[in-house]
């Protein structure tokens, strides 16, 4: 993966570029949304993940099937 080849300061930027949503990510049971970039590699996945978790709102949504 070339990405891991910048600097790490210019990574984190690119990481909360792409990761880094306008409105709550919605999260249901049969739906949560990954983004492809955690996909690319697992040192991109270990190093962009927590920015991911970390710095979205989420909305959680709890169905009842009663």
């Amino acid at each position: 993966c070339r990405l891991v080849e910048l600097p790490a300061e210019l990574r984190n930027h690119i990481h909360r570029y792409t990761l880094l949503a306008h409105h709550n990510v919605r999260i249901a049971r049969t739906e949560f949304p990954e983004p492809g970039i955690l996909r690319a590699c697992h040192f991109v996945r270990r190093e962009a993940e927590p920015i991911f978790l970390s710095e979205n709102m989420f909305d959680v949504v709890m169905t009842d099937y009663d």
